[in-house]
């Protein structure tokens, strides 16, 4: 939800300096912290703001008098939320610079610093210390602004910024993307019911310092992520979407939203994509069961594979007779099914691979496989090599074909991987353009648990997706933080390369309800 109330920073920390007997400018030091209300007892910011003035050519005195700035920095912490045993809290620092007389001369807020621990109390302290890393770069910033509003004094003023320093100051406005809900043709939305979800993702190489939905502060995930529900009233609703940086650059989305009795809850979707988006068709396969004694066995990869079974047949546009399930299947059968696949798939039809099993990553050759039921550890016959499963993309005559590989070391299938691209401008742009997409529970130099909590959340986001399109992005975005708060795992996604992606996704389409 959207708070109703504007942050309050209770706590503060004061620096003030003033001119020392060397004409060193000298900074006084006073430190006030709160943790979800309560003073802390052990500073968490102090000793590493001190740093950074001795750092910027100050000395540290005992006493403010005829101080030359006052610097404040509010900090405290908030509550968060809990999923399964992990808690986060979110820090809130304000920064003031003061002159002698009292005005100011450079302020900066950083709003919702995520933190996460075993309680709210640890959440919060974990978030001070991740604002370190914020608030540090802030304090020089701060006093070189002070210095050149100062009047020439050649006895305690250091140069003026540096051409290096300049340079390096973002001009670059923070990056909206928004997810949902999704605007095709025009940027209004027509609903009938009394609020709205709001999701989507904020960028910005300086950080960003506020970031509000109709002038209401909403707190961001470490990664820029952002979800909140707007109440709207009947008739038109006017939605303003606000990002500002640490250097003050600012950018906006806006769209508009028509409440009326009887609409539908989203009218400009895009047309309807079901009769001319082709076949759906999907292999499955999951091996718990290796016949080389020397492979452990899993538990845990069949009943994934299952869940996503039924999920996909039962939700989305997937006949059971278009889907291949392959249990504990041996490296023949997994090559012949695919080949079989590639003989009946059109070159308008979109083809799903989820393999969850063992996988291997040879740091000396650099090479990925998987693991079928019959691999030997004595040797590689019949393990499949990752650029094997690429050739096999790269073949199939698909519009789109999305790769979901839970298994140990399975980021290796990329061969370059992607930041988070640019949000797409419809859903029909991107089944238009061909794809070869992949979406991983872990990196290259990860091994992935038995009981795989990156399933867990895809399989939950896609059962729980009210949208009639979902892209492959658009879901992996919905759950990749969710996967990392909750597992030592860190999920992957982006381009198979050199398999013919030309910039679409795997589009999802939910089934109607009759």
């Amino acid at each position: 939800m959207i708070p109703c109330r504007n942050i309050i920073l209770p706590a503060i920390l004061i620096l003030s300096g003033l001119i020392s007997a060397n004409g060193q400018q000298s900074i006084f030091l006073l430190t006030d912290e709160f943790n979800l209300g309560k003073k802390v007892e052990i500073p968490v910011l102090s000793p590493s703001i001190r740093e950074a003035v001795i750092k910027e050519g100050f000395s540290i005195t005992a006493t403010d008098k005829d101080r030359s700035f006052l610097l404040e920095v509010k900090a405290s912490t908030r509550q968060g939320s809990e999923t399964q045993g992990i808690f986060t809290s979110f820090a809130d620092i304000s920064i003031i610079l003061k002159d002698k007389d009292g005005s100011t001369t450079g302020e900066k807020s950083l709003i919702g610093l995520k933190g996460a621990g075993l309680s709210y109390d640890h959440a919060g302290i974990d978030a001070l210390k991740k604002s370190i890393s914020k608030v540090i770069p802030e304090i020089p910033l701060l006093l070189e602004q002070a210095r050149t509003a100062q009047k020439p004094d050649p006895v305690n003023l250091k140069p003026e910024i540096t051409a290096d320093r300049q340079r390096s100051l973002d001009q670059l406005a923070p990056d909206i993307i928004l997810s949902e809900p999704l605007l095709f043709r025009n940027s209004v939305l027509e609903t009938s019911k009394s609020s709205i979800k709001i999701e989507g993702k904020v960028s910005d190489a300086g950080g960003i310092v506020r970031f509000t939905i109709n002038k209401m502060p909403v707190v961001l995930s470490s990664s820029g992520q952002f979800s909140a529900e707007l109440p709207v009233n009947q008739g038109i609703t006017m939605v303003l979407i606000e990002a500002e940086d640490s250097n003050q650059n600012l950018s906006s989305k806006s769209f508009s939203v028509n409440r009326a009795p009887g609409a539908i809850a989203i009218s400009n979707e895009p047309a309807d994509l079901t009769s001319a988006s082709g076949k759906y068709f999907a292999i499955l396969i999951g091996i718990n069961d290796y016949n080389d004694p020397g492979i452990i066995n899993l538990d845990n990869p069949v009943n994934d594979a299952t869940a996503l079974y039924e999920t996909l047949t039962g939700y989305y546009t997937f006949e059971k007779t278009n889907v291949v399930f392959l249990k504990n299947p041996g490296r023949d059968e997994i090559i012949i099914a695919l080949d079989e696949l590639s003989r009946k798939i059109s070159g308008n039809d979109n083809l799903l691979i989820f393999y969850a099993g063992h996988g291997l990553w040879d740091t000396k050759k650099r090479l990925g496989y998987w693991l079928p039921a019959d691999a030997k550890v004595s040797n590689t016959a019949n393990w499949i090599l990752n650029s094997t499963i690429k050739d096999i993309i790269a073949s199939m005559p698909t519009r789109h074909t999305l790769l979901i590989a839970d298994a140990c070391f399975s980021g290796s299938i990329f061969k370059t991987r992607k930041a988070f691209s640019d949000a797409p401008p419809s859903i029909e742009k991107l089944y238009e353009l061909m794809s070869r997409k992949a979406m991983t529970s872990g990196t290259t130099n990860q091994e992935v648990p038995d009981k795989s909590v990156f399933l867990e959340y895809l399989n939950k986001r896609l059962k729980e997706n009210n949208q009639s399109y979902i892209s492959s992005e658009q879901l992996f975005t919905s759950f990749r933080e969710a996967v990392m708060n909750n597992s030592p795992i860190t999920p992957q996604y982006g381009i198979i390369q050199e398999t013919g992606d030309e910039g679409g996704d795997f589009i999802f389409i939910r089934k109607r309800q009759p």
